[in-house]
């Protein structure tokens, strides 16, 4: 029967509050009572069930996991905050819905050679819909090391949890997307910075890898 929970189709404008058992499962839809919390031209149908608008409901958990190292070389005076990391995830709030998205990352990076006076300002931009979202983006300070045995790379990994909300008041739903950038600012020395592993086979060295999710918490604006 349903086919979608936005399915308004199978049943032509359906009433708010129409009550049917849907026969028909399918990925988005298991079999069951649903009722249309939406309105006849845009149906919002959820299972037959206690609803309390009130309480935040898990909806979805989305991931994205580095597939490659990326480098950058980098020289001291000059900036770059827009370096592809091939890390994004993109989200589809319903529509009336009220979504609370949580996104984790831990991004590994360092030096690829054994280079004691760099130093400088590193981190990661986090991005909303290709924006600069300051409250998600970390950086922190490279220190030229004092080490009379030069390592042959220094390496530190970069984590945020980030919290953002999203109020979708309209008949169709929306999509946010979710993007980190890599991002140099030396002030001393040059070197090539990686990010996201050392390398995509053994040995990498304990760096791990790049890696970001999006937890989806939703409850209706209705």
């Amino acid at each position: 029967m349903i086919t979608s929970p936005n399915d308004g189709t199978t049943i032509p404008s359906p009433a708010k509050g129409l009550i049917v058992y849907n026969m028909n499962a399918t990925t988005s839809m298991v079999e069951g009572f649903y009722t249309n919390i939406g309105t006849p031209t845009a149906p919002l149908w959820v299972t037959y069930q206690q609803y309390d608008k009130t309480i935040w409901k898990f909806e979805n958990f989305y991931d994205s996991v580095a597939s490659a190292p990326v480098d950058q070389a980098v020289t001291s005076g000059t900036t770059i905050n827009n370096i592809n990391l091939g890390l994004s995830i993109t989200v589809t709030v319903p529509a009336f819905t009220q979504a609370k998205l949580v996104t984790t990352y831990s991004v590994p990076m360092g030096t690829t050679s054994s280079n004691n006076n760099l130093s400088g300002y590193y981190g990661i931009r986090f991005l909303k819909n290709g924006t600069e979202l300051p409250i998600g983006s970390r950086k922190s300070t490279l220190f030229a090391s004092s080490s009379a045995t030069s390592p042959s790379s220094r390496m530190f990994s970069i984590s945020a949890t980030v919290g953002d909300t999203i109020i979708n008041n309209t008949s169709t739903p929306v999509s946010v997307t979710y993007a980190l950038n890599g991002y140099v600012e030396p002030t001393v020395g040059s070197d090539t910075i990686r990010f996201n592993m050392w390398s995509t086979t053994d040995p990498n060295f304990n760096w791990g890898k790049g890696y970001m999710s999006v937890q989806v918490f939703t409850k209706t604006t209705l």
